[in-house]
């Protein structure tokens, strides 16, 4: 199975282990798997702006290594806060998932309702609505169930 792993930091990549807190110090991690046609990004903290922008630029470029129809896996269960001031990143990545003609999004949710909420806003503005999951183990199955 070929995965390809990215994490971007402002003006370089730089290839990482998939969940690993201690290989970068940015809020998020990002997974393009091929061999699922799927992208999985996870989001923990209180990300600025700037990450943000970060999170998004990462995101879209591992979007060129997946098909049409590919499915995303938004872990966001570890974020504690996302600011209106990161918004703009947030619906321009989910502009990027519906223009790349996703397929499905299987959102997993923290103890904070208020960020699903604000999350599920944009996209249904995007025009796309993202399933709820309670762990990543349960997400996989919800997009492995075609």
């Amino acid at each position: 199975m070929h995965r390809t792993r990215l994490a971007i930091r402002p003006g370089r990549e730089q290839v990482m282990p998939l969940f690993s807190r201690r290989s970068t110090p940015l809020p998020y991690e990002l997974q393009a798997l091929r061999s699922h046609n799927r992208l999985h990004v996870r989001a923990w903290g209180h990300p600025t702006p700037e990450e943000a922008f970060a999170c998004a630029n990462a995101a879209i470029a591992a979007l060129s290594k997946l098909r049409a129809g590919f499915d995303v896996l938004a872990d966001v269960s570890g974020l504690n806060s996302l600011s209106d001031a990161c918004m703009p990143h947030v619906e321009r990545l989910q502009s990027s998932f519906v223009e790349n003609q996703v397929r499905r999004v299987v959102r997993v949710c923290g103890p904070l309702p208020e960020i699903i909420l604000k999350l599920e806003r944009h996209a249904r503005s995007q025009g796309y609505a993202a399933h709820l999951a309670t762990s990543v183990e349960e997400a996989e199955s919800l997009l492995d169930a075609r």
